[in-house]
């Protein structure tokens, strides 16, 4: 049986998909973004390719972080406005 804050990661996360999904179809400025982010992937790869072992994990390191900082954020960012629509909807006495 899960618990309640596993059933509301699980809200969250499907949730955001579904938003993110949504966002890469029909933003075109994300969609954008992405096309630069995949054009430096592809140099970044290149220059890979050119330094040692041990400097390429110190930067799939950092970038490995990095992405779970992100990840962390956007989590916390969700969160915090689901929260804080409930504290509306309460205000405006709906809830």
């Amino acid at each position: 049986m899960m618990t309640m804050q596993q059933i509301i990661q699980q809200f969250q996360d499907e949730v955001m998909e579904a938003h993110l999904r949504k966002l890469r179809a029909e933003d075109e400025e994300y969609q954008e973004i992405e096309k630069e982010l995949l054009r430096l992937a592809h140099k970044v790869q290149e220059h890979m390719e050119t330094i040692s072992d041990s400097q390429q994990k110190i930067l799939m390191d950092y970038s490995d972080t990095r992405n779970s900082q992100e990840s962390a954020n956007y989590n916390c960012l969700y969160l915090a406005g689901m929260k804080d629509a409930v504290r509306i909807l309460q205000y405006l006495e709906v809830l």
